[in-house]
């Protein structure tokens, strides 16, 4: 059951105390202070939707489609900036209203898109599908991960699986970096 307006407020104020700072400064790894100055702080170009029009046509179809009008356009541009940086060639998006995936003829996935669920099993249950076949390099985005008691659980599950080494909270999306040179698991909450 998604949290109410109040408790909604309540989590963002408590994010935001906890977040870095949206510029980088006290972030001590340099991955996450190139990811904050390169995406979180980079300014949106319409012409960069080129190299990968069909993947992020899919997606944004995929995003708009799964009730994610609730998503502020500053995450739909960092999800496309995302997208333009990672170059991805296998994409996929997992949700209730997404079409099933066949993973068995899928050998890797270099981006991923978990959408809202209704209970943590069933967020975990998807997300168990994709992270085995993600490699270094590969990343998963996590909507609502502050929506509802059930996100929230599935989202500090997700943490401790051992495929992502990085995490960052931006409060209405969750990012997760599988990154094989990373020895330590990373978890960072930034405000944007």
């Amino acid at each position: 059951m998604r949290y109410s307006t109040p408790v909604i407020l309540l989590k963002y104020f408590q994010y935001y105390w906890k977040g870095a700072n949206s510029k980088g400064h006290g972030v001590h790894s340099p991955f996450v202070f190139k990811f904050i100055q390169d995406q979180l702080n980079a300014s949106y170009s319409a012409g960069v939707i080129e190299d990968n029009a069909i993947a992020k046509s899919i997606l944004l179809k995929e995003i708009n489609g799964l009730g994610s009008k609730s998503l502020p356009k500053k995450i739909i541009r960092l999800l496309l900036r995302l997208i333009d940086q990672l170059k991805p060639v296998n994409t996929c998006v997992l949700s209730s209203e997404a079409m099933p995936m066949d993973f068995t003829k899928v050998e890797s996935i270099d981006f991923a898109y978990l959408g809202p669920a209704n209970s943590t099993a069933a967020i975990l249950e998807k997300a168990e599908q994709v992270l085995p076949k993600m490699q270094s390099g590969a990343c998963l985005i996590m909507e609502g991960i502050h929506a509802s008691s059930e996100m929230e659980a599935a989202w500090e599950e997700l943490k401790k699986h051992p495929t992502p080494r990085l995490s960052i909270d931006l409060f209405f999306i969750g990012i997760l970096f599988c990154r094989k040179e990373q020895k330590e698991q990373e978890h960072f909450i930034i405000r944007y």
